[in-house]
């Protein structure tokens, strides 16, 4: 479980900020809740690999297609809100701004591209995939297939824009998220404890 640093705006606070400082709040929730739901997916794909012979083998097959199009969906709704958030949310605060770490939001940002390099070629891949499977020109190599699936065990693949895309469906994985999103929650600890120390609002 993330921990998720506890911003509320304080009698200091200027009443113009206040919204967005409980909206920066939600939205760290909602880091938070991106790697819940990436967990939760994976989860459901480790469930999707096992054999039950009391249940029907198609419907495994396809909530394994399911929980990889959900982990990759997050992933890449995770690097906007990271993004966004930076960018945007964080200008909207500036008495808080000077107590958050900014380069620890470089560095979180930095290495989620790093580690998942094809965060939004997967989410077009998969969010167009009836479209590329059944016209693959630009985005298949001649002779290959467009159809997205395991061409690995536990590797999510995808073809866009002539590459093939990946995303390991792994514990490692999940992991990888898991510390970068705390590093980057983390950036926003000495503002909510400045935050606190000036006393919250009711």
């Amino acid at each position: 479980m993330l921990n998720v640093p506890p911003l509320w705006p304080s009698v200091l606070t200027p009443p113009a900020e206040v919204p967005a400082i409980k909206d920066l709040k939600a939205n760290l929730y909602g880091v938070a809740s991106n790697v819940e739901a990436w967990a939760s997916a994976l989860r459901l794909y480790a469930f999707a690999k096992q054999k039950h012979v009391a249940m029907d083998r198609k419907d495994f097959w396809q909530w394994r297609f399911i929980a990889c199009h959900e982990c990759g969906l997050q992933l890449h709704h995770l690097r906007e809100r990271m993004e966004k958030i930076k960018g945007y949310k964080l200008a909207a605060c500036p008495s808080i701004a000077p107590f958050v770490n900014k380069g620890e939001l470089r560095i979180a940002t930095t290495l989620l591209d790093k580690q998942f390099p094809n965060i939004d070629q997967l989410r077009h891949a998969i969010a167009h995939a009836g479209e590329f499977d059944t016209l693959p020109d630009g985005h298949v190599p001649a002779g290959d297939f467009g159809l997205v699936g395991f061409r690995e065990n536990d590797r999510f693949s995808a073809y866009f824009e002539g590459e093939l895309r990946t995303l390991g469906m792994t514990d490692e994985s999940l992991a990888q998220i898991t510390k970068i999103a705390a590093r980057y929650l983390g950036a926003f600890e000495p503002a909510a404890k400045a935050l606190e120390l000036q006393g919250h609002l009711e």
